[in-house]
């Protein structure tokens, strides 16, 4: 009868996607010697729960974002802007491709930003969005116009900052 109800409250923290509750309980239930079997069927369902509940999270931040980013708000109000957005996603799943649109759909914006601001020539905003442009690089600016060709070139990117006799690649 422990085993059972130590096993019933392992299952209940882990439809709740209660990490550290499930394997406490499971911790109790192994000690009384609660079956294997059952046990890792909890863990399976724990790790169900956890997989169901950041793919919910992604699929929220993404419409967030898309929605932040069609209204122009690339980076303000503080916490409804697609950056922050983009920085949930990074945070939740780095490594999902929902990342690597995001950040690409934010850098086109900002691109759009920096043309239309020089294209007013004004100068001091164009410089705040490609400050905005370098802080949401993939990685950390390096090297020169030749590596940034490189990289083009190389599928590691799409798009790079450069002099403009490179144009074309």
């Amino acid at each position: 009868l422990l085993q059972k109800r130590l096993l019933e409250r392992a299952a209940t923290a882990a439809s709740a996607g209660n990490a550290a509750e499930t394997e406490r309980w499971l911790a109790n239930a192994d000690s009384v010697g609660a079956p294997r079997q059952e046990m890792t069927t909890i863990r399976r369902a724990l790790q169900d729960t956890l997989i169901g509940a950041r793919a919910a999270r992604m699929n929220s931040l993404t419409q967030s974002f898309t929605a932040a980013l069609a209204a122009k708000r690339l980076v303000q109000p503080a916490n409804d802007n697609a950056k922050s957005y983009l920085l949930a996603l990074i945070s939740t799943d780095g490594n999902s491709p929902a990342v690597a649109s995001a950040r690409q759909g934010l850098g086109s914006a900002f691109v759009n930003e920096v043309r239309g601001a020089v294209g007013r020539n004004d100068l001091a905003a164009a410089e705040t969005w490609l400050r905005g442009i370098k802080a949401n690089l993939a990685r950390p600016a390096t090297g020169g116009d030749r590596e940034v060709a490189k990289d083009i070139m190389g599928a590691v990117c799409d798009i790079g900052v450069g002099n403009s006799y490179y144009v074309g690649l």
